[in-house]
């Protein structure tokens, strides 16, 4: 059974400070213990566990400079999209799908779908 993205963030985040300050040798125990729990390979848990929450510096186009660091407290923003279509529309689609005797919930909806059979 595999870990959860987040229960594997969780499992980087507890390791990566231990990780930093340990010697070479414990080091290579630590990614042993990280590789059989998140099923990571070797070279991409190091590689999360080195720069957990350190700064990077990048250098974009036109010399724009920028600083990027880990968040710790995984409090991810997440953006909503606005609606493109109104409810009428939707229930139009609903209505179409029911009328054909598709029975798909309304977002599986797809324009070949709603097209109907070939002539």
């Amino acid at each position: 059974m595999r870990l959860s993205m987040a229960a594997r963030r969780e499992v980087i985040v507890k390791s990566a400070d231990g990780y930093r300050k340990a010697s070479k040798k414990e080091k290579g125990q630590i990614l042993d213990r990280i590789t059989g729990v998140t099923g990571y390979n070797r070279d991409h848990a190091s590689h999360l566990l080195t720069l957990f929450g350190k700064p990077l510096y990048l250098e974009g186009n036109r010399g724009a400079r920028l600083i990027l660091e880990a968040d710790r407290r995984g409090n991810k923003v997440h953006r909503k999209r606005n609606r493109i279509y109104g409810r009428e529309v939707a229930d139009v689609v609903a209505n179409t799908v029911e009328d054909d005797g598709l029975h798909l919930r309304q977002e599986a909806c797809c324009g070949h779908s709603l097209a109907g059979p070939e002539a």
